[in-house]
């Protein structure tokens, strides 16, 4: 890691905000305090790095495939291991062994800085051509539901939609919010209006449904909400795989103390 000088950066920041109503002078002790305390694993938590077992090789080119947001060192490591970049997958083919998922996260810890906790080893072999296909998600969330009623049609039907959500909230339950609790949390976590709403329509009911556009921070109203309901005691949180990093990183912002771990093969 360099270590660039806070006022260099500043410079930096001046330079692109040039000419914009943006006040950069706050942005110094974020920086020295950051650059004094640098975190080392930050980045590698948003390079959402996966690894697939492989069904089948071709020419013997190897069992794994590695995914990644697109970063310079983890590229250079891939390079280290032989490995080839499929771009329609958009992962690169190991030249190594299934069993060979230890060293490989090796390589990616020495040569990228990629901490092995950030990095999701999936445990089902795929294709290839399944990446290609599938995009970012090889192991999409799929919730069978009921079709909805079909109508009979005709001119003075009124327009209803084809679809629906699946959630039978009428036999909710209804909780009481500790008001003091939920306000010391919007406070000390800086949660917005919405925001602190949000955690009040959740943890006031059995069951809810948070229906915030994307961006607006509902893993943060979720995993507040989640600790205002439990208290003291363990929260389970059954998300897709392709999310788990971001979980892992909202609960470690919110709670930084809270002790946990995740399923699958490289469980923490």
């Amino acid at each position: 890691m360099t270590a660039i000088p806070s006022d260099a950066l500043l410079q930096v920041l001046g330079g692109v905000y040039q000419g914009h109503h943006v006040d950069v002078e706050p942005a110094v002790p974020v920086l020295r305090a950051a650059l004094q305390a640098p975190e080392e694993g930050y980045f590698s938590q948003r390079l959402d790095v996966q690894v697939f077992p492989l069904a089948r090789a071709d020419n013997g080119s190897g069992l794994l495939a590695v995914s990644f947001s697109y970063d310079v060192p983890c590229a250079q490591a891939m390079r280290s291991l032989g490995a080839k970049y499929h771009p329609k997958a958009r992962a690169w083919q190991v030249n190594r062994p299934r069993s060979a998922v230890d060293q490989l996260l090796q390589v990616l810890w020495a040569v990228a800085g990629v901490d092995p906790d950030y990095v999701f080893v999936h445990e089902k072999p795929v294709l290839l051509e399944d990446l290609a296909e599938g995009g970012r998600s090889a192991s999409p969330l799929i919730v069978p539901a009921a079709s909805p009623d079909r109508s009979e049609g005709g001119a003075g039907d009124t327009e209803q939609g084809g679809g629906f959500i699946t959630a039978e909230l009428d036999d909710a339950q209804q909780f009481e919010i500790d008001e003091g609790a939920l306000a010391s949390l919007a406070v000390s976590e800086d949660l917005r209006d919405y925001q602190v709403q949000g955690v009040r329509h959740l943890a006031g009911q059995s069951g809810a449904c948070l229906g915030d556009d994307m961006g607006l921070g509902k893993t943060r109203q979720c995993v507040v909400a989640a600790r205002l309901i439990a208290g003291q005691g363990r929260v389970l949180v059954l998300c897709p795989a392709s999310l788990r990093i971001n979980w892992m990183r909202e609960i470690q912002a919110v709670f930084p103390h809270c002790g946990g771990g995740t399923g699958g093969r490289n469980a923490a």
